[in-house]
């Protein structure tokens, strides 16, 4: 019985880590043959904290196992959960869909190649599909040495698809990170400065994909 516990805990732990992604390049003859292309924007996940989880270690599951790593996992959520409870009154207005839309689009607007056009079911036209998926976004430890300074942050998915939306033409992952790192009670503290700081890493995050399909499909304007 304690070994199929163990063995439970070890997939839940390895899930938890998230899957290993390899980023798929557009080559050109494919970026060519898209004139038309369907944007379409979803979100995998709610604002997040990760301060007690982004600077975890080992030390649990070296001493106790599999057990103790999973404790002290649960520990380490629950204290995040606690900090974004603390400023959650601060970023219920922010649409960080909108946001990354916006950018998107201007920088998918360099350019003028290709036209861009809402994904629906019945855009017949369209040469091909960006799906721009927002997986995380929030405050995030960046350097375990400097575990009491957080930073706004965006995981975004960028997948391009074919016509058809069977085959992938290309399939980035990204995170994108503010510019400044903060004590996290400096933005309890100041929800004006959270806000601003978030909406900035939200925009620039779209506007910098939407320019990198933009020069990746366009090609010379």
């Amino acid at each position: 019985m304690y070994i199929r516990v163990c063995l439970l805990l070890l997939v839940l732990l390895v899930s938890a880590c998230g899957p290993v992604h390899k980023n798929v390049s557009l080559d050109s003859k494919a970026a060519k043959e898209v004139h038309v292309l369907a944007v379409q924007l979803k979100s995998k996940g709610d604002f997040e904290v990760f301060m007690d989880r982004g600077t975890a270690t080992n030390g649990p599951a070296v001493m106790f196992g599999l057990v103790g790593a999973a404790v002290a996992s649960s520990i380490n959520q629950s204290e995040d959960s606690k900090k974004e409870e603390r400023v959650s009154k601060y970023i219920k207005d922010i649409d960080h869909q909108l946001s990354v839309k916006n950018g998107l689009l201007e920088g998918l607007n360099q350019q003028t190649r290709f036209s861009v056009i809402k994904a629906t079911p019945k855009n017949t036209d369209a040469d091909g599909i960006l799906e721009l998926t927002i997986k995380d976004w929030g405050l995030k430890v960046t350097d375990k040495r400097r575990s009491l300074l957080v930073t706004p942050f965006v995981q975004l998915e960028c997948v391009v698809r074919n016509k058809a939306g069977k085959r992938k033409l290309m399939d980035i992952h990204e995170t994108f990170y503010g510019k400044n790192s903060r004590y996290f009670d400096r933005y309890e503290n100041d929800g004006e400065l959270l806000v601003d700081e978030l909406q900035a890493i939200l925009h620039r995050a779209g506007l910098q994909i939407g320019t990198r399909m933009a020069y990746t499909l366009g090609g010379e304007s």
